[in-house]
């Protein structure tokens, strides 16, 4: 009985060091959600949209003005191979498109607009993806991609990128207009690696006790840390950031690229 009193104890107080240096993080998710959300809220009514690479379609919920489909490879289930962070719980409601990102077998310009979001660490091939991408937006349409700039490995085997620049989507979209946002700074993205590893040191604990030690060290060690980092200025993003919110407008041009 006193055993189990004093792991739940301990549970509790992990539970609250984690939301403690997990605060960066879960900022970042939340200016990346409203990113995405402002985003579908703010196309027309019956704007065509394709969600590519969707999964558990996380963010239909904001298109019932909008024609809705949904485009993903649906191999993932959740557990992966056990290696990298796994998504668990992996509920995915009906797909209308089952096919690989760089062959989606849909018409040229068959949509208005394309969202691709958390989607382009899991491709090998992300150059193909993207100009699929672009091929089945309108001229004249918008393409939103969200993606890491840096990040752990999660959902493996299918991970095959830690993160993407700026840059590469200004260079494949070279001919439409190209709009960039950062989801957090410099220190902000160190606070958050933070948080990850004591996440990564709670699970080790969690299989071998002899851990504890290492954990305790390691919350003493990071916590003033983070308080730190929080009152540090966000520094240039593009030299440190957690991930890119990305926006292209194609061109009227008739052309795909």
């Amino acid at each position: 009985m006193k055993i189990k009193i004093v792991s739940r104890l301990a549970e509790r107080i992990f539970s609250r060091i984690q939301r403690f240096l997990f605060i960066s993080a879960n900022a970042t998710n939340k200016i990346r959600r409203e990113f995405v959300a402002g985003f579908l809220q703010g196309l027309p009514q019956n704007t065509s949209l394709l969600d590519v690479g969707a999964g558990t379609q996380k963010y239909r919920q904001f298109c019932s003005h909008l024609k809705y489909s949904s485009q993903d490879f649906a191999q993932y289930d959740g557990k992966g191979d056990g290696v990298g962070f796994q998504s668990g719980s992996w509920d995915i409601p009906h797909t209308d498109i089952i096919s690989d990102i760089t062959s989606i077998p849909i018409d040229d310009s068959a949509f208005d607009a394309a969202i691709c979001t958390d989607v382009l660490e899991h491709v090998p091939d992300v150059y193909s993806a993207l100009l699929e991408l672009n091929r089945v937006v309108k001229p004249g349409g918008q393409i939103l991609i969200t993606v890491p700039s840096q990040c752990d490995a999660h959902q493996t085997p299918y991970f095959f990128s830690g993160g993407y620049s700026a840059y590469l989507f200004k260079k494949v979209f070279s001919e439409h207009k190209v709009t960039v946002e950062y989801e957090s700074g410099y220190f902000e993205t160190v606070d958050q690696k933070l948080g990850l590893g004591f996440g990564v040191l709670v699970n080790l604990t969690r299989r071998k006790p002899v851990y504890l030690l290492v954990l305790a060290g390691y919350i003493i060690l990071s916590m003033p840390l983070s308080i730190l980092l929080r009152m540090l200025p966000k520094f240039v993003p593009e030299i440190g950031n957690n991930g890119l919110l990305v926006i292209i407008e194609k061109s009227n041009n008739t052309g795909n690229k």
